[in-house]
């Protein structure tokens, strides 16, 4: 049950009273309460008894009063990688793409001013929805960016996309198995898609710290699937 209570006219003491069943404190004690009280964002007080804190309501007051309810302490948590966060900055934003034309284009811009054979990473924020086409790009249409740079399109933590560039420095082939823990894509001829969920993905991160991939000519294929030791 939820309303207003309180004494009309009375001083402003509580902007919410909750009674619930359990409120959890969390704390050393472990003390468990039936009642809290918020004032301007803030739990001013709490109570063992469900109407214990009745004399904090006034005009206004609202009053939660469910006693199958549970509270316990938390945080709003938005999941940001902080560190991450401060690299995308130097990354190429695939934010501001709404189609696969503009994201093949941004890539593309960065390419003319990157050195051959160096890494262009991009922003891992961005997410296929906001892309007319719905969905992820693939290696062909990455290769459309560039072909002389290997490229890093991580998708969140666990999904990355890369250009055929980035194959061929990983060492993957239609042959290749999964590796561990992780998925490599796959047209339906067979082909690699260019798309790298688990640990596929973790390992062209891997290999992409090396900022300056080796030449085709030398290039000695790093493979995604773990070597026994």
């Amino acid at each position: 049950m939820t309303g207003r209570t309180g004494n009309p006219g009375a001083p402003r003491r509580a902007d919410l009273i909750v009674k619930a069943g359990r409120v959890y404190a969390m704390n050393s004690g472990r003390d468990v309460h039936a009642a809290l009280a918020v004032r301007d964002g803030w739990i001013v007080a709490v109570s063992d008894e469900r109407d214990g804190l009745d004399a904090l309501a006034s005009d206004g007051t609202h009053v939660v009063d469910d006693p199958e309810l549970t509270l316990l302490p938390a945080f709003f948590d938005i999941h940001e990688h902080l560190l991450d966060s401060a690299r995308n900055l130097a990354r190429v934003r695939l934010e501001d793409a709404h189609s696969m034309d503009e994201l093949i284009a941004l890539i593309r811009e960065r390419a003319a001013h990157t050195p051959e054979g160096e890494w262009i990473q991009t922003s891992n924020g961005w997410n296929e929805s906001n892309l007319a086409e719905k969905r992820l790009p693939t290696a062909a249409e990455l290769d459309r960016a560039t072909t002389n740079h290997p490229v890093l399109a991580p998708r969140g933590g666990h999904v990355s996309i890369t250009n055929t560039r980035g194959l061929e420095l990983m060492g993957v082939t239609g042959e290749t198995p999964d590796p561990p823990g992780g998925t490599i894509g796959h047209l339906p001829d067979g082909t690699p898609n260019g798309v790298l969920e688990g640990g596929a993905a973790q390992a062209i991160k891997a290999l992409s710290r090396c900022r300056r991939s080796p030449s085709r000519s030398t290039t000695s294929p790093t493979r995604a699937r773990s070597t026994p030791g």
